[in-house]
């Protein structure tokens, strides 16, 4: 409860909200239309960016569960909040143990990462990015199959020392209502 004295700021709360990490989303669901809420309602931080529905001609095989599209804007909503309040421990806990990533460097050099090598190379980032700001925009659902939605999205990353737009494709995995990340490629970066 909230004391009538305490005043939270909208950043605050969703803070605190992400900073709860919600038992690896068990109370997800519950929680997930106030995030959306602090986080798009108004002020500079409103997203209208809406998901696009996924095409007709997917094939979608029985015993998948299926992610929604706000779904996926809730899942990305918070993957980019917790890496703006470099908040490790809940972008940890939104990739799956059998997470597989590749990491393409400004030099066009690419790296294929498991999850506990993804892990470090982030947190690495997570330590020594200052002012990072992390916009997501044109989220599309692409694919749907036995393991899991494919999005695709365009990535706007900014820190004091370095910022780049590229288009990412991420994988989506989602079993007893839980959403992880089973895998995510940068497909190619433009420098600013």
């Amino acid at each position: 409860m909230l004391c009538e004295n305490v005043t939270l700021t909208r950043k605050k709360l969703i803070s605190i909200i992400i900073k709860m990490h919600i038992h690896r989303y068990l109370k997800y669901c519950l929680l997930a239309p106030v995030f959306y809420l602090l986080c798009c309602s108004g002020g500079k931080e409103e997203r209208k960016e809406t998901v696009s529905k996924q095409p007709e001609n997917i094939n979608q095989s029985k015993g998948v569960s299926s992610i929604t599209p706000q779904e996926i804007s809730d899942i990305i909503d918070i993957w980019t909040a917790s890496q703006n309040e470099k908040d490790f421990h809940t972008y940890s806990n939104l990739y799956s143990t059998k997470f597989q990533g590749i990491k393409r460097t400004k030099s066009g050099h690419t790296t294929k990462m498991n999850l506990n090598e993804w892990l470090a190379d982030r947190n690495k980032m997570f330590k020594q990015a200052v002012n990072l700001n992390i916009s997501i925009s044109n989220i599309q659902q692409v694919s749907m199959d036995s393991s899991g939605t494919t999005i695709k999205f365009t990535q706007n990353y900014q820190s004091l020392k370095y910022s780049d737009v590229g288009e990412k494709i991420m994988k989506l995995t989602k079993s007893d209502n839980i959403i992880l990340i089973v895998y995510e490629e940068l497909l190619f970066s433009i420098q600013d």
